[in-house]
């Protein structure tokens, strides 16, 4: 039996994607038990920014995910839905491969998790002693969700500030209303950019 030789390209090719799970490991490390989560989303944003896509055009293809994947997509010309349990990766330069572009919807839904997760750990861990006892008094507030906005701003003490601030300070106007767990549909529609 006669095992086929390796050369370099091949190598690199094979180091790529084994670096690939390897930071895949990495970044979810990061993000369980890492000391800064604010890294570790980082890193899983990548991550999975990385699974996002997978396509086969002229010659030339691309297919990674680890883990978990949900893909939807064209293949030669007709719809197609997979989901996998399992990791892959493939790199293909000059081959008759068939054309598909696929979209992971898994890892869409990881990157909108991760932003929300992002965006409340900017809200966290602030260095500002002022800002953090305002972030303490606001996380002190029971049923704080349940509320209108209008109940939120008034029992965090904000409603005054907010309502200076929304015309000539649109920045931190939409930062009460984050800090607030406010929802972005609705910042969006109260503090236009």
């Amino acid at each position: 039996m006669k095992t086929p030789e390796i050369n370099g390209p091949l190598l690199l090719i094979f180091l790529f994607g084994f670096s690939l799970f390897i930071f895949s490991i990495f970044a979810g490390y990061k993000l369980s038990f890492g000391q800064d989560p604010k890294s570790g989303v980082i890193y899983s944003l990548v991550n999975h920014g990385l699974q996002l896509f997978q396509w086969s055009l002229f010659g030339y293809s691309f297919c990674y995910f680890s883990g978990i994947a949900i893909l939807i997509g064209m293949e030669e010309f007709s719809f197609k839905a997979n989901f996998n349990i399992a990791s892959n990766f493939q790199l293909y330069f000059n081959t008759n491969l068939y054309y598909f572009f696929k979209i992971n919807l898994f890892a869409v839904l990881m990157i909108v998790v991760l932003l929300d997760l992002r965006k409340e750990l900017v809200i966290q861990h602030s260095t500002d002693p002022e800002r953090n006892r305002e972030i303490d008094r606001i996380n002190a507030i029971k049923g704080l969700e349940k509320m209108t906005i209008n109940q939120r701003l008034e029992i965090s003490g904000l409603l005054d500030e907010f309502t200076e601030t929304a015309a000539q300070n649109k920045t931190r106007a939409r930062e009460i209303l984050v800090l607030l767990r406010v929802d972005e549909e609705f910042i969006e529609e109260l503090v236009p950019e």
